[in-house]
């Protein structure tokens, strides 16, 4: 869960590799929520994390919401809610 609750408009996290070959990753977003962004959406690592940036506008996006994204990789996949609100 990332919480951006009422205030932040900007955070981030990262893609870490812990096996010993390349991590291929890809960010789907199954409904995109109008307002919220990715810097990336989709990358490759091996031994340094790939940073992903998210940014929000509330203008757009609400006061409050959530989306969930899926991060698939051929590692597996991780779900990852992003929410925002009181």
């Amino acid at each position: 869960l990332i919480d951006m609750g009422t205030v932040t408009s900007s955070t981030s996290f990262e893609i870490s590799n812990t096996g010993q070959s390349t991590l291929t990753w890809d960010i789907v977003r199954a409904a995109p929520t109008a307002g919220l962004s990715f810097s990336v959406d989709s990358g490759a690592t091996q031994d340094t994390p790939d940073t992903v940036g998210i940014t929000l506008d509330r203008g757009i996006a609400g006061a409050a919401g959530s989306e969930t994204i899926e991060v698939q990789s051929n590692g597996g996949t991780q779900m990852i809610t992003v929410e925002w609100g009181p």
